[in-house]
């Protein structure tokens, strides 16, 4: 191990940033999937919202990675940063000028669109970026450091967000979002590291021709592919549990007595669930930061997706069992919150030797690109989800969605653990050092 990896300028001034940017992603994502719920006073709007946000940001992702292997990363990095924070201050401006409900659900559509595409070129360009300015030896570390930074800015941004959201303007908020994203910005700008431009010109063809040398290169990844669609399994389940399925309960089944009512709103305890995962992401993430890299990426994937189903499946037993049946709210508000703790504790114990065998596999001329198809790949079918969850849970309510959710995910999680190939990812990685083998 070479030292720790915050003694690294470049990884510090990208972390620094990560932190004030994603603080705002918290905020804002948070306050206006409550704000759209709350103006609209329909689940299927809310999802129509979520569906077409995830569809533009897969839409743009192939864009973002050609952009991110052929131009200089770190100044695709400050320039999205600088142009959301300005995009959603002038958003605030137009919701605090017009009030009316059409004009406002056209403003927060139109800033999901601007901000999705923009989101699409900034997350392969920095997700990239760490491997060019951290050692080989430091990338566990690295992406554990990240995991600590996810985990603690949920738990501040989440909690802050509930607590402004129930006292401040939307208004307000975009202006603090926009000032944080500019911040953000401002701190990645100082990043240096060795760039080689590259002759090509920047056109069409030519990103068709590098997604199709990514497609042939994932082809011999075979095990890396397996692991891709059954994480888009995974997701598409997983997603209206969350996106649809927390919003939906808080605003229709918290109304008047229930725990804590007297000084914890609705929206506030939708907060509070989120904070519980992000504490166990935090323990998890920590653990983590301060292990040796053990390898063996395929079999801990596998172990950790079958956990996580069988802590999904708490989900429906409990809400049927405290909520239908015997009216036990405070109860299940409760149990709720532990499940999204261990959520959150085997959710970083997935993401992370994912994201390390990568980090590790992928050759870095190809690395960008990569990562944007496999973020197509593993996230193709969440608008879908989205849309799917805000119709079901419009016609027959939270129950048969958490069923149908939670099934899915068992499901899926016995194929991934009966498959011997998803074993071999990583197997060439030993300690740093990149697997150049193909798989077989």
């Amino acid at each position: 191990m070479s030292g720790n990896v915050l003694k690294n300028k470049n990884f510090l001034l990208l972390f620094i940033g990560a932190l004030c940017s994603n603080i705002g992603q918290v905020f804002y994502t948070f306050s206006v999937g409550l704000y759209v719920l709350d103006i609209s006073d329909s689940p299927f709007i809310h999802g129509v919202y979520l569906a077409t946000s995830g569809l533009v940001f897969l839409l743009a992702t192939p864009i973002g990675g050609f952009l991110a292997d052929r131009l200089n990363k770190a100044r695709i990095v400050y320039l999205t940063d600088y142009i959301r924070g300005g995009i959603i201050i002038v958003s605030g401006y137009f919701l605090f000028s017009y009030h009316n409900l059409t004009v406002q659900l056209v403003v927060l559509f139109v800033t999901a669109f601007l901000l999705n595409v923009l989101s699409a070129i900034f997350n392969p360009a920095a997700s990239s970026l760490v491997r060019f300015i951290v050692e080989e030896e430091q990338l566990q570390q690295a992406q554990s450091y990240y995991g600590i930074l996810n985990s603690i800015q949920q738990i501040i941004g989440i909690i802050l967000a509930g607590i402004l959201f129930s006292f401040l303007k939307i208004a307000v908020l975009f202006v603090l979002v926009g000032a944080l994203y500019i911040l953000s910005g401002f701190s990645e700008m100082f990043i240096r590291y060795q760039y080689q431009k590259k002759e090509d010109a920047l056109t069409f063809n030519t990103m068709v021709k590098d997604y199709g040398e990514g497609l042939r290169y994932l082809q011999g990844q075979k095990a890396l592919l397996l692991v891709v669609f059954g994480i888009l399994f995974i997701n598409f389940f997983i997603v209206p549990i969350f996106n649809n399925g927390t919003t939906n309960f808080v605003t229709y089944y918290l109304i008047d007595d229930y725990l804590f009512s007297e000084s914890i709103t609705p929206k506030l305890w939708a907060a509070l669930f989120s904070c519980f995962l992000s504490v166990g992401s935090l323990i998890s993430a920590f653990v983590l930061s301060i292990t040796k890299d053990r390898g063996n990426y395929g079999n801990r994937l596998k172990r950790w997706l079958f956990v996580l189903a069988l802590i999904i499946a708490a989900i429906p037993i409990s809400f049927y069992f405290l909520v239908i049946i015997f009216n036990r709210l405070n109860l299940y508000l409760l149990t709720f919150s532990a499940i999204m703790f261990f959520i959150g504790i085997v959710v970083v114990c997935i993401n992370t030797p994912a994201g390390v065998a990568i980090q590790k596999i992928v050759e870095k001329d190809k690395l960008a690109k990569v990562q944007s198809l496999l973020t197509i790949g593993s996230m193709g079918l969440t608008p879908f989800a989205s849309f799917l969850g805000g119709a079901v849970i419009s016609k027959f309510g939270l129950g048969p969605l958490f069923i149908v959710c939670a099934g899915g995910i068992l499901i899926t999680s016995i194929i991934i653990g009966l498959s011997k190939q998803i074993s071999t990812l990583g197997a060439g990685v030993n300690n740093g050092e990149e697997n150049i083998a193909e798989m077989e």
